[in-house]
């Protein structure tokens, strides 16, 4: 029996797109993080999203814990292979808040509303200073989540590489560091 965790971002055209140019955007200078709603639930799938853009979590470093009954969070830093990722918990009694801001040498990628809007930028010249170089964006990918869910069965269907339990106990133990620091 296949088994697949429900990562739905991993099957957005968007998302894919995203992790399909990471590497355009040059070397990661920084990446920040906001999210909303808990850490094992907003928050596990910024895990899934740094693990499958940057590579595996090493270490990860709580900076601070937002108690709350329903919904504890954790702020603090990722070190992944390929990038160092800040975190940010909020209090989703404020908003509700998803977002990832990837900034490279070459440009940027701002992962907007949960994905519903990605801003893909790169390295322009300034259209008012010489020798003065800016970001540009060069497209903006509007929600494709409709059709995520279908887009996911499909891939999985035809033998697709699916987040499993293998992937699901890398983000459990990436808790468990957490928890390290202080019970969330």
């Amino acid at each position: 029996v296949n088994v697949w965790v429900n990562y739905f971002r991993r099957y957005d055209a968007g998302f894919k797109k995203v992790k399909n140019r990471l590497s355009e955007i040059g070397k990661i200078k920084y990446v920040g993080a906001f999210y909303t709603k808990g850490f094992r639930h907003n928050g596990s799938h910024l895990i899934d999203l740094v693990h499958w853009f940057f590579g595996k979590i090493k270490r990860t470093e709580i900076i601070e814990i937002l108690h709350d009954e329903k919904f504890p969070s954790a702020s603090g830093i990722f070190y992944s292979e390929k990038a160092k990722v800040n975190f940010t918990a909020l209090d989703y009694k404020n908003f509700e808040l998803f977002e990832i801001d990837i900034i490279g040498s070459n440009g940027r990628i701002i992962i907007k509303d949960g994905g519903q809007k990605i801003v893909f930028e790169k390295v322009a010249m300034d259209k008012f200073y010489n020798n003065y170089k800016n970001l540009e964006t060069y497209e903006n990918h509007c929600s494709s989540y409709g059709m995520s869910m279908m887009s996911g069965l499909n891939q999985g269907i035809s033998g697709g590489l699916m987040p499993g339990l293998t992937h699901e106990m890398e983000i459990q133990k990436v808790f468990e560091q957490c928890l390290n620091y202080e019970n969330i």
